[in-house]
């Protein structure tokens, strides 16, 4: 019922109804956490400029954020000049990836150019959840849902390995 409500299906809705399914629970807003400080400018990282030492995982995910953000942006106005390069774009998207996360194999690393970027640094942090002793999942939210997203929530895994946050 909820889903169908949030995602505007009426009829859907109405044969629920009809059937006597269960009215969907008051859902509560979730209050967004603070993000952490930052002691670098992730918009100015480079490949060659490692991440500091001692990072929380928070503080991973959120630079990660806004570096992609900010290498989504700065690429889209790239492209639009006479002599860009579509793949050593890619490539910044790539080493910006390598930056913050671990070395698992993934279909893509550095993902698409598009527009709106896929990351946004209004994103709210919801949650930080510890799962396993080596397994903490950070939830976020999308600051603006879209009328095909109406909420839009994601959730990082970040794993410890040998001591060692990823």
């Amino acid at each position: 019922m909820q889903e169908t409500i949030e995602k505007g299906k009426d009829n859907c809705r109405v044969f629920l109804e009809s059937v006597n399914a269960p009215a969907p629970l008051k859902k509560t807003e979730d209050q967004p956490l603070l993000w952490p400080e930052l002691s670098w400018d992730p918009t100015a990282l480079k490949p060659i400029c490692p991440l500091p030492e001692g990072l929380s995982h928070e503080q991973v995910v959120w630079s990660y954020i806004q570096s992609r953000y900010h290498w989504e942006k700065e690429a889209n106005k790239r492209l639009n000049e006479e002599n860009s390069n579509f793949d050593r774009e890619l490539e910044l998207g790539v080493d910006i990836a390598m930056l913050h996360l671990t070395d698992k194999k993934r279909a893509s690393l550095g993902g698409a150019i598009g527009w709106p970027p896929k990351f946004s640094p209004g994103y709210e942090l919801l949650g930080v959840s510890q799962v396993k002793p080596s397994r903490i999942e950070i939830h976020v939210k999308h600051p603006q849902p879209t009328n095909f997203n109406k909420e839009y929530q994601w959730i990082f895994v970040c794993l410890k390995k040998r001591s060692v946050a990823y």
